[in-house]
């Protein structure tokens, strides 16, 4: 067989098995003979059980599985499918002629009752009896209610479980296929919403409303991650009054998610302390912080671990971008720093090296350099002032006539960007500053200008055979010298 052959029969193959997957998803899973119900799990709507162990009802309800009964709540989709698996693929012995009555199959007092409702209105009831001499249980089925049935035992472990085990603990249930692609965060004061910038190479994210901004991809992210795993510690009934006792009549923070095919809203209330469970792990003593919580689709009350939030309740300034300048460091071609008092100096790159070009000439040491270059693209604002705003008038930040101007010349832009920096900024080491991209007014730390080389042998690299001034670098073996700054 030729090379083009059989790569068209392989090609083949292949799709035939996806064509075959798809269709068994769509089924969903597939029957065998000696099945007595040869059910879909779409086919079934109900079941009540009633063992040994707890007696509970599910329904399926849009797809979900929810307890009617001893509560109300959701289902762990995968607890309930095992549930219902072990009905719907009920495939049992059958023995005729046998008396039922026979003490010995312990059918007057079942271990378990199942009623199965399907098809609509149809019901059956599924009773289990003694063990037989194998791993099986003697059974009657109501629709072949003169036979005797002989089933696994398997069926009763998963079956006769307590409901409150098997209760949907996820505050939501998507799966890795779904991409968010739109974070709302309403709150009494304000609504941010945040969108997925399309085709970009990695997750990137802006915010569109109130206005225009760059968003914190990682903040962002935060938010979706804290929505996908909080899982609830404890629940409430869904009632009137339970609703005004834990603030979600009037919640503090609704978060939306919006994913190609579903949206989904969260809700927060109070928070509030709780005894944590018997058997715990955790080593904190002392009571559970949780808040309370509730999704759209799910009319049921979740107390959350409190961290879920500190993970949603973030607003404008949590999830905008505060970079100041919003650059990495390989992009920079040239700084240039003009100060009011203390040293100014420009550097550049030619090639791969850097220069001082004033003022004097000379290789710059690269761990200062990289020291530098870290502080001004980490740089970020602590708080913004003024927004908005065409007029400001700079002279009471200190803006008009600013004791430094940082001049960044970055590869690709028309104009460098300059930094502004003003007056200190109340008590602290904080200090006004504004770039010429925006009018705005903003606070930062006066780290990075009390960093600042005080003179250009700081940043000068020593000429061969000269030693490095104090500070330079560590011997071999020792501690950096303090207010050393790692690399990211």
């Amino acid at each position: 067989m030729s090379r083009r052959y059989l790569s068209t029969l392989i090609v083949g193959v292949v799709f035939v098995g996806l064509v075959a997957w798809v269709l068994l998803q769509e089924r969903g899973r597939v029957t065998e003979e000696g099945e007595v119900f040869a059910l879909q799990i779409s086919d079934l709507s109900q079941l009540r059980v009633e063992g040994k162990t707890a007696g509970y009802t599910l329904e399926r309800r849009s797809g979900q599985w929810w307890f009617t009964a001893p509560f109300a709540g959701q289902a762990d989709p995968a607890e309930a499918k095992r549930v219902v698996n072990a009905i719907a693929a009920l495939k049992p012995l059958k023995r005729t002629g046998q008396d039922l009555k026979n003490p010995d199959f312990g059918l007057d007092k079942p271990q378990l009752t199942v009623t199965v409702t399907y098809h609509g209105n149809q019901t059956a009831v599924l009773r289990l009896g003694q063990p037989t001499l194998g791993e099986k249980l003697f059974a009657t089925i109501s629709v072949d209610p003169q036979a005797l049935f002989i089933v696994d035992q398997s069926v009763l472990a998963d079956v006769d479980r307590k409901p409150e085990d098997m209760r949907d603990k996820k505050l939501v249930d998507w799966g890795p296929d779904q991409q968010v692609k739109e974070v709302t965060v309403q709150r009494p004061s304000e609504s941010v919403t945040v969108k997925r910038v399309p085709l970009s190479k990695e997750p990137s994210w802006k915010i569109t409303a109130p206005r225009e901004l760059p968003a914190d991809a990682v903040a962002v992210e935060s938010v979706i991650n804290g929505v996908a795993s909080a899982e609830a510690a404890d629940f409430l009934p869904y009632t009137a009054e339970n609703l005004a006792a834990t603030g979600l009549n009037a919640p503090a923070v609704a978060v939306t998610l919006t994913a190609e095919q579903e949206a989904v809203t969260v809700y927060l209330g109070k928070t509030a302390a709780r005894p944590r469970p018997a058997g715990a792990t955790e080593p904190v003593a002392g009571p559970q912080q949780v808040v309370y919580a509730t999704r759209s689709g799910r009319p049921e009350i979740l107390a959350l671990d409190v961290s879920a939030l500190a993970d949603l309740n973030k607003g404008m300034q949590e999830l905008r971008d505060r970079h100041v300048l919003a650059v990495k460091q390989d992009a920079i071609s040239a700084l240039q720093v003009q100060r009011s008092s203390g040293l100014s100096f420009a550097l550049a790159k030619s090639g791969k090296e850097w220069k001082m070009t004033a003022p004097q000439p000379g290789a710059v040491r690269p761990e200062k350099l990289s020291d530098l270059l870290f502080a001004l693209t980490d740089l970020q604002s602590l708080e913004y002032v003024v927004e908005g705003q065409a007029n400001v008038d700079l002279t009471r930040y200190g803006l008009q006539t600013p004791s430094t101007a940082i001049s960044v010349t970055v590869t690709g832009r028309s104009q460098p960007t300059v930094l502004l920096i003003g007056a200190a900024a109340g008590t602290g080491q904080r200090v006004y500053a504004k770039t010429s991209l925006s009018p705005d007014v903003f606070i930062i730390d006066g780290a990075l200008v009390r960093d600042l080389p005080a003179a250009a042998t700081d940043l000068l690299a020593p000429a061969a055979g000269t030693p490095a001034p104090p500070g330079a670098g560590a011997p071999p073996n020792q501690p950096a010298p303090p207010g050393t700054r790692s690399q990211p």
